[in-house]
């Protein structure tokens, strides 16, 4: 059964749910309503949450505040396709291969020996990228076709069971919250991508990660190039080896010809008498 609440997130709010899902959120959560959340997932709750390009900057939250504690961080980016492909528009992004971790192919019934990379493709229309660390673990990348090149999108983290529950709290963050409205959800196979989520959210025993692609997902932070030092025939040689002493001089030189030629342009330029 589903219920939506639409008031302030308590306790006694959470306490029937089985996953509380936050989609999207525009305002800013309190830190009762962190406390809240943080409770239920202490007590073996699930939660997901979903947001979009721009990260908390466009839809003014402070969801990262919790997500952090997780090891989660959505990031005030978008995700574009680096050229055409099946969809008009860039940031609908068609990634077929972005699968992080071999679990997920066994878990759809694919080969996970082989290019489990590519064992499904989803739409990631109008999302952020995530930063992930510890306990996190990335699940599926933006991929080598789109920019920026092989960052997390979806990450899930389990919490340790406490005394509380025997079946640690779970999370998982979604950097789009476009990938199950009813415009996408029927898109390639975003249906599969909700089966994987809510496998992991309700009964993650059926979802066994691969403890090496745990511990080593295929993703990279963000390259930008140095500009390389200039080609040596644009140095001044001169210039660069000179002491300070020659330096003071030189500009003193370069300064004292000026001044004489702007002088000389002046005395020419003064009316002369003709007899």
């Amino acid at each position: 059964m589903v219920f939506i609440n639409k008031e302030e997130i308590t306790q006694g709010v959470l306490d029937d749910a089985s996953v509380f899902i936050v989609a999207t959120p525009k305002e800013k959560f309190t830190e009762t309503e962190f406390n809240a959340l943080k409770g239920f997932l202490d007590g073996g709750g699930a939660v997901l949450v979903t947001l979009g390009e721009g990260g908390e900057k466009s839809f003014e939250t402070n969801i990262n505040y919790l997500l952090e504690e997780y090891g989660i961080m959505i990031n005030n980016d978008s995700v574009v396709r680096t050229h055409y492909y099946k969809y008009f528009h860039p940031k609908e992004c068609l990634i077929p291969n972005g699968v992080l971790n071999r679990g997920i192919a066994k878990f759809v019934g694919k080969d996970s020996k082989k290019d489990f990379a590519s064992c499904f493709s989803f739409v990631y229309p109008f999302g952020a990228t995530l930063n992930t660390a510890k306990p996190a673990v990335p699940i599926l990348s933006t991929g080598p076709a789109s920019w920026p090149l092989n960052r997390p999108v979806c990450a899930f983290t389990t919490l340790t069971p406490t005394s509380k529950s025997k079946l640690g709290g779970r999370i998982c963050v979604i950097g789009s919250g476009h990938v199950f409205s009813d415009k996408y959800i029927d898109k390639e196979e975003n249906g599969t991508l909700l089966q994987i989520v809510m496998g992991f959210l309700t009964n993650p025993n059926e979802l066994e990660l691969n403890s090496l692609d745990v511990e080593n997902p295929e993703v990279f932070p963000p390259r930008f190039l140095d500009l390389g030092p200039p080609a040596l025939e644009l140095y001044d040689l001169q210039e660069e080896f000179y002491s300070e002493v020659s330096r003071l001089s030189q500009t003193a030189n370069k300064v004292l010809s000026s001044s004489l030629k702007n002088r000389d342009g002046d005395l020419d330029k003064r009316p002369q008498a003709s007899f």
